[in-house]
């Protein structure tokens, strides 16, 4: 592999070393503007080439870390398993943390104090107690050299930064609150409860001054953020190899990668199954771009390509094709345009539309009183939610209709940044067709989001009776209407809901992402420059995030109105029939007058 810099030399030779075998004059490590380091083809390359192979011995994990096992032994001689003890256990159960910490760790052992440090606790007649087996682990030190040390992902943003996300999906699952709160209640107490594994302080040497002054050097919150942040980015959800042995089928088996469609997954996985696999991370992810993979071995992990690669492209690995709200929460870039952006539409905001349209409707005096109260439609939807005998999700994700996916618009032949998806003269039935189309294909709209809305139209006693009782959920018809509320119109309202959850306009963010596109002043090498280029670039990947949510929802409030539109006409049309033919039987009575009593 050609050279990349000292640093990717390093880690090369040290990969090498381990076993990690790299297919020869295949491709290179390179940089990428918006993406970091990441790999490219040298050469043309066919599909299922192998690209390179990892040891399972190399890669980073709660397995082939001693941290656990250190910890564990030191515990078990301290005797501190007593109730309320901040120990090993506990911090195992804290979702990434322990994998976090343990790469705290061994960064710290391979730097030059940690390695002093850490030979004088552990040495002949130190007193630190030993766990079994021979601490014979991977020192990591050239993979931790090439490794990212900033991120534009949001868990690295300020307050202010943040607020460009307000409205969107990704700023409830950024999650700093509830990093801060993991290194604040678990994390640091424990480094703070075992100083000699730690930091390699004795007892004399372990006071509260030299504890904390450690902790800030090594061990630190801001540490703790870019190793986690490191984990979302770059971690592979790697099985054990003896799993991988019983599931081998035909000599490969495709890796389960970090494709999280529910974010419930980073905390409900084994923490033992997420590992940082050495060269496999140096690629990067980008919607619709897929052309490699990931695939397991009993005793090493193979990349190999999925598709044809031309020489000079950029070799891919991505899980699925992530929106860009998941692209920028993970790996701090966005893709224009991304045909995979979406919004979760939720059930609550169902309920509202609802109750909204029945309140409009009596007080048009359109109503007969079938609506029920606010506060029981709350209920409804968390019982139908939200609960032990939940029948739906509390959310429903949807993205751009199939028929009219985002591209950048052209006039008389000349591109522009502006991205479009529905043309503003599509005939009403396109719109409706898109939308059936959408219902048909998996992944675009889901069929739950319209039984769920027309579950919350029903009547109370049907409801009752049919869904509460028989746990029976109505079909998913675009055109069903129930007390003369259309769900489509539920629908519509609940975008428009939605909508307003922005603090900002689609126009608006249009004339910002115009604005941002403008070069900065100033000198590039400049500090300051440097970072206002960083806030530029993380505002207006914000700004791409919601602006592409924005576009989804109004694309579907279109299609939506006009399948209710549809619906309105065809009753008309059918009032008119019926209005049609009365009169003529009207006529006809008048005509022909009275029919006289025949005597009998």
């Amino acid at each position: 592999m050609p050279s990349a810099g000292p640093t990717a030399d390093a880690f090369l030779a040290w990969a090498a070393s381990h076993g990690c075998i790299l297919a020869p004059d295949t491709c290179k490590l390179t940089h990428f503007d918006g993406m970091g380091r990441g790999l490219v083809a040298t050469r043309d390359i066919g599909e299922d080439e192998l690209l390179f192979e990892v040891p399972r011995r190399i890669l980073l994990n709660l397995r082939t870390s001693r941290l656990g096992a250190w910890c564990e032994a030191s515990e078990s001689a301290q005797m501190q398993e007593e109730e309320g003890s901040a120990g090993w256990a506990k911090v195992r159960q804290a979702g990434w943390a322990p994998l976090i910490l343990a790469m705290m760790w061994e960064k710290w052992r391979v730097s030059d104090e940690g390695r002093q440090a850490w030979a004088q606790v552990t040495g002949d007649g130190a007193h630190l107690c030993k766990p079994e087996g021979e601490d014979t682990g991977v020192q990591w030190s050239p993979y931790f050299d090439i490794m990212p040390t900033s991120f534009d992902s949001p868990m690295m943003w300020e307050a202010d930064e943040l607020k460009e996300l307000e409205g969107t999906d990704v700023l409830p699952r950024v999650g700093r609150i509830e990093a801060d709160e993991s290194y604040t209640s678990v994390v640091r107490p424990y480094i703070s409860s075992q100083p000699s594994i730690f930091l390699g302080l004795s007892k004399d040497a372990a006071t509260a001054e030299a504890i904390n002054a450690g902790i800030e050097k090594h061990y630190s919150l801001e540490h703790f953020h870019v190793m986690g942040s490191r984990v979302l980015s770059r971690s592979f959800h790697v099985k054990d190899g003896s799993q991988s042995r019983s599931e081998e089928k035909d000599g490969e088996n495709e890796d389960e990668g970090e494709d999280e469609e529910e974010e419930e997954e980073d905390e409900e996985e084994d923490t033992a199954d997420i590992s940082m696999v050495p060269m496999a991370d140096m690629l990067n992810a980008r919607f619709n771009s897929d052309n490699a993979r990931l695939f397991f071995k009993p005793d090493v992990l193979e990349m190999r390509s999925t598709a044809p690669i031309s020489r000079g492209e950029q070799i891919f690995n991505t899980f699925g094709d992530p929106p860009n709200g998941d692209l920028l929460r993970r790996y701090g870039h966005v893709d224009e345009p991304n045909g995979a952006d979406a919004v979760d539409l939720e059930a609550t905001m169902l309920g509202e539309a609802v109750c909204e349209l029945w309140e409009e409707r009596r007080d048009s005096g359109k109503g007969e009183g079938s609506s029920i109260s606010r506060e029981a439609m709350k209920e409804r939807v968390q019982w139908l939610c939200d609960s032990e005998d939940a029948l739906l999700d509390d959310a429903f994700p949807i993205t751009y209709l199939p028929a009219f996916p985002p591209t950048f618009s052209s006039t008389a032949g000349q591109s522009s940044n502006t991205i479009t998806t529905i043309p503003p003269d599509t005939p009403r039935a396109e719109l409706v067709a898109a939308l059936n189309e959408a219902l048909e294909e998996v992944g675009t709209l889901p069929e739950e989001l319209l039984q769920c809305a027309r579950t919350l139209t029903l009547p109370e006693a049907d409801f009752e009776k049919n869904v509460r009782g028989k746990g029976k959920l109505p079909g998913p018809k675009l055109s069903a209407v129930a007390d003369g509320v259309r769900v489509a119109d539920v629908v519509v309202r609940a975008l428009q809901i939605r909508l307003k959850a922005y603090p900002t306009t689609a126009e608006e963010d249009q004339a910002i992402l115009a604005e941002l596109s403008q070069p900065l002043g100033g000198a590039p090498e400049s500090e300051l420059d440097l970072t206002a280029q960083q806030r530029q670039r993380r505002r207006r990947a914000a700004v791409v995030v919601r602006l592409g949510e924005k576009r989804v929802l109004q694309d579907h409030i279109l299609a939506f109105e006009a399948v209710a539109e549809a619906g309105r006409e065809k009753d008309r049309a059918k009032e008119g029939t019926d209005d049609g033919a009365a009169t003529k039987r009207k006529d006809r009575s008048a005509e022909t007058g009275p029919k006289k009593r025949v005597k009998q």
